[in-house]
């Protein structure tokens, strides 16, 4: 551990294990065990892949690089959650619904995550987590395997790099460029430097002196040996935040706010990350967040899509957002089974087992299950579905104040329920599947993959505009997801 670590203060959001009850420390422990059962998974599935390299002799000459994306996540809150969708629509989670679910922690039945406090120990000797600008949030290992080219005897680098670093890294050892024109659009010079250097000289001072970091508002910046980090409150004053300044090079837990005793090195940083936001591209910084995110462009927008018996669109980037906005989805199909189930499946699947809907026939009914974080609301048509062509449509609307959903064969009604809520910001990018739903299914009506095994020629989703009231849960739900 580097020279000066020290334990970082406690987040305050995190109890201590003796302030736990019974019931909480064995909620806890399984939720940890649970995530290092997967970790000892992806560990084994590492190995497959190098198992695989040796066998075909192309070990000694593959670099292999891995890393984590940020540090551990603090979204399971106090007590962990057995659905994280609960988190990301801002619902919450009991205690009794954890121990509810105790059994069925890391199965297909669940999507948990461990508590708080897991994390901030995960963590450990760092500072906070994910979404932070300090060590807990930004600062996680590095792992580099290349026989070849890496067979020096120490292991250990300590160089201060960022993520930017590995492209150049990888372009030098292969001894490449990037093209300074793709399909006729000129290219952004690759930013970031090369660590090939620390291969034969492990202990090399470092070129990597100055990296900043910013992540809704929250600042941080590295120079020099020195760190400094700015937390942000929406609606004030970017100038008003007090600059927290470490000696990253003996404190590497930043532990020691040293501002006060060096506000002239605290100045300087503050000046070089406005410099570094500027040749980068971050500003003009906007914090309005609610705001900003009512604010796209709306003829920007897609809102309607026509999909094909077997498509996957992977998210709400590729395919339809549907959060917080009234929608509709219109099957075109063809049955010809004879009251069998031949005739079953799902038309369109939005999600997984943790969150989504899904429109499908079950036993010849028309069937729409909304699923909000493990609440499930089912609507379903009373009478059998006709055989031969059909337009079997579902949609979203308001009555009043209230919402609803409504299904539709060739135009006419035969189901219709009130729903909690529109989807969401935090379900605004989950994967959507057309005439299947695998491998993770939204209902629990049927098994993966239930394909539609009548004609299903396409399915439509139209979208309305927005809505124009997006509430701060769906703000925090949509960032909890970055």
């Amino acid at each position: 551990m580097p020279a000066g670590t020290a334990l970082a203060p406690r987040n305050p959001d995190v109890r201590a294990w003796d302030d736990l009850n019974t019931e909480q420390r064995r909620l806890y422990t399984r939720m940890e065990e649970v995530f290092a059962g997967f970790m000892e998974h992806t560990d084994e599935q590492i190995g497959d892949l190098v198992d695989f390299l040796a066998r075909y002799n192309a070990l000694e000459d593959t670099l292999l690089i891995l890393l984590s994306d940020n540090g551990a996540s603090g979204e399971g809150g106090e007590n962990g959650m057995a659905n994280e969708y609960r988190y990301f629509l801002g619902l919450g989670e009991s205690l009794e619904q954890g121990l509810a679910a105790y059994d069925d922690l890391g199965g297909p039945e669940t999507h948990n995550h461990y508590p708080a406090g897991w994390a901030q120990a995960g963590n450990t000797p760092l500072k906070f987590y994910k979404k932070y600008a300090h060590g807990g949030g930004v600062r996680v290992p590095l792992v580099m395997h290349w026989p070849r080219g890496l067979n020096t005897p120490e292991r250990l680098r300590t160089q201060f790099h960022h993520v930017i670093d590995i492209l150049p890294t990888v372009m030098e050892v292969t001894n490449s460029e990037p093209p300074a024109v793709y399909r006729g659009v000129e290219q952004m010079p690759v930013h970031g430097t090369s660590m090939a250097y620390t291969f034969e000289a492990p202990l090399a001072p470092s070129r990597r002196t100055l990296q900043y970091f910013e992540t809704a508002g929250y600042r941080g910046i590295v120079k020099d040996g020195w760190k400094a980090v700015a937390s942000h409150e929406p609606g004030e004053p970017f100038e008003a935040d007090h600059w927290e300044l470490y000696r990253i090079e003996d404190d590497f837990s930043e532990c020691h706010d040293r501002s006060r005793a060096h506000p002239d090195v605290a100045g300087e940083l503050r000046m070089a990350w406005w410099q570094e936001a500027e040749r980068y591209g971050v500003l003009p910084l906007d914090d309005r967040m609610r705001t900003r995110f009512q604010a796209q462009n709306p003829a920007l927008e897609r809102l309607r899509y026509e999909l094909l018996p077997g498509s996957r669109l992977l998210n709400g980037v590729t395919g339809p957002n549907f959060a917080g906005r009234r929608f509709r989805v219109i099957a075109t199909v063809e049955r010809t089974a004879d009251g069998n189930g031949d005739g079953d499946g799902v038309l369109l699947a939005y999600g997984r087992r943790a969150s989504g809907f899904s429109f499908f026939i079950k036993e010849d009914r028309l069937v729409l299950d909304y699923n909000l974080a493990d609440t499930h609301t089912l609507v379903a048509s009373e009478n059998p579905l006709p055989l031969g062509p059909a337009v079997l449509e579902m949609r979203t609307e308001h009555r009043g104040q209230e919402v609803w959903a409504r299904l539709l064969v060739d135009g006419r009604t035969v189901a219709a329920a009130r729903l909690p809520q529109l989807l969401p910001g935090g379900m605004g990018t989950l994967s959507i599947q057309c005439g299947h739903n695998s491998p993770s299914t939204v209902s629990r009506e049927y098994r993966a993959p239930f394909t539609f095994r009548g004609r299903l020629d396409r399915v439509v989703v139209e979208l309305e505009p927005r809505a124009g009231d997006i509430s701060q849960t769906d703000w925090d739900a949509e960032m909890a997801q970055q």
